[in-house]
């Protein structure tokens, strides 16, 4: 994703403007970043150490505390390189949607399928979800101001464009993120989040309107 694009907002941008380093570093990195993710994904945050990670990358133990420094820094680049990876697909789902109920529909749906099929958020949503609350408020930015920054600059678009009324996009965009991440730690008895047309029903119902509602 090129920090060119005018829909990433600036946390975004400042995500994605780190230096990635030489192409070796690079690698070594997302080495690491994979073993972390298998990891934590088959055991838990909790339950995978350092010593753990280095083995399954192929690399020493110095190696990952000199790249990262400590176990938590491994997991909130791991989560802030997903978060860039889930962005990236989220774009491409709703690219084609034009109607901003429609979008956010699709948004809604996307979202909640990409965290019960991804295994490490899927186990983190299911079994250790303070550790994930904590996770996506770590960093600067962190993940969750990237996915709300995202959000925002997707609403100002259409408030540009005429398509969506008038409002405070960084607001509106928080109480989205919110309500969604709500779902998804929280199950609700109301929605069978396996269920495809409950899923769309419920976004269509409760949250396109928070977003195509004229005061």
């Amino acid at each position: 994703m090129a920090t060119t694009d005018p829909t990433l907002g600036p946390a975004l941008a400042r995500a994605l403007a780190h230096p990635a380093g030489a192409p070796d570093e690079a690698a070594i990195d997302d080495r690491i970043l994979d073993a972390a993710l298998e990891l934590v994904s088959a055991y838990g945050a909790g339950r995978t150490s350092i010593d753990d990670i280095a083995a399954r990358a192929g690399v020493g133990r110095a190696t990952v505390f000199r790249r990262f420094k400590a176990k938590d820094a491994v997991i909130e680049r791991l989560l802030a390189r997903e978060t860039q990876r889930f962005l990236a697909q989220l774009r491409e789902a709703i690219a084609a949607t034009t109607d901003p109920a429609t979008s956010v529909v699709e948004a809604f749906f996307f979202v909640v399928r990409y965290f019960t099929t991804h295994p490490l958020l899927d186990r983190l949503a299911r079994m250790e979800s303070q550790a994930l609350v904590d996770a996506l408020r770590a960093g600067e930015p962190s993940a969750f101001e990237i996915g709300t920054d995202f959000v925002a600059q997707r609403l100002r678009s259409g408030q540009r464009r005429g398509k969506i009324p008038q409002s405070d996009a960084d607001l509106l965009a928080d109480a989205l993120v919110r309500l969604t991440l709500s779902y998804l730690l929280i199950p609700s008895r109301r929605i069978d989040l396996q269920d495809d047309d409950e899923i769309r029903a419920f976004a269509r119902t409760a949250l396109a309107p928070l977003v195509t509602r004229r005061s």
